[in-house]
């Protein structure tokens, strides 16, 4: 592995350790937001319950006029506008650490390849507009805090569904209630998705904007991580060439990273994704393609 590549795996390492404890906190978090409203489901759910025992028919509508629905829901709105203003000042410091990050990485990268090929590179620093221009945003410029809470209209419908469907099908409650806090996670896993995106996204503007303010990089080279968590499109993308004037785009969850190209210094990539994927075994081809 070349002196660049282990460098890379270095700063990704640190990177994706950050990102654990992130999701970790992020889940910690949720659990509180479910335990807020624990109370207030499981009563709704008996209040249901004795509705339908006592002959009147499970619908929508019945949901609708109970006091108490409509107090879990101001509640559940209240808990998830918290959670999201929690989670985008969590995301948010993060993208500032992922920013010096990739900013160190690719000052780093650059000042190595470049004393290989006896050049130097300009002593460059991370413009503080960069920064703030990023930070608590998305990469259409949509605010942290309203993307993390535009959710909340699916999934009041959604737990609405899962009430009347445990009901009707006359559901334990425990079942019935877990099925309804079930119909809330799809907020951890936006907040989870959104964290790691914005993170890596900002990972990579700054390490390229280092290239940039360089002197000496005009393209780098994509680089996927070569493992069966890898999308086929990445992997088939791995090594191709951009200017550095270009900013490439990943999808969400996306782990790739940028490599300089240094004049007079060969690549540091010694197998491509492609490569790798036709040497995988046929387990590991299976799992990234699937059957079809």
């Amino acid at each position: 592995m070349s002196v660049v590549q282990e460098m890379l795996e270095s700063y990704r390492s640190r990177l994706l350790s950050r990102d654990r404890e992130i999701q970790r906190d992020l889940t910690r978090r949720w659990l509180r937001v479910e335990e807020a409203l624990r109370g207030q489901i499981d009563a709704l759910v008996m209040e249901m319950n004795a509705l339908r025992d006592a002959g009147q028919p499970v619908s929508r509508n019945m949901v609708y006029r109970l006091e108490r629905y409509r107090t879990l829901l101001a509640q559940m709105e209240a808990e998830q506008r918290r959670y999201a203003d929690a989670a985008a000042g969590i995301i948010s410091a993060e993208q500032q650490y992922a920013l010096q990050l990739g900013f160190d990485w690719g000052t780093d990268a650059v000042a190595t390849l470049a004393r290989e090929a006896g050049l130097v590179a300009s002593l460059v620093r991370l413009d503080r507009t960069v920064v703030e221009a990023m930070v608590g945003y998305t990469a259409d410029g949509t605010p942290l805090a309203k993307l993390l809470s535009t959710d909340y209209p699916a999934t009041a419908a959604q737990l609405t569904d899962a009430l009347v469907e445990g009901v009707a099908l006359g559901y334990n409650p425990r079942k019935t209630a877990r099925m309804m806090r079930d119909a809330m996670a799809g907020n951890l896993q936006r907040a989870l998705v959104v964290a790691r995106t914005e993170t890596q996204r900002a990972h990579r503007a700054a390490t390229i904007e280092s290239y940039r303010q360089s002197g000496l990089v005009q393209t780098y080279t994509r680089r996927a991580a070569l493992d069966d968590r890898t999308c086929l499109a990445c992997l088939l993308e791995d090594g191709r060439r951009y200017p550095v004037s270009e900013q490439f785009g990943d999808h969400p969850n996306g782990r790739c990273t940028a490599i300089p190209d240094v004049p007079g210094v060969a690549s540091p990539i010694e197998q491509t994704g492609r490569e790798w994927f036709e040497q995988a075994s046929p387990e590991v081809q299976r799992a990234i393609m699937g059957d079809a």
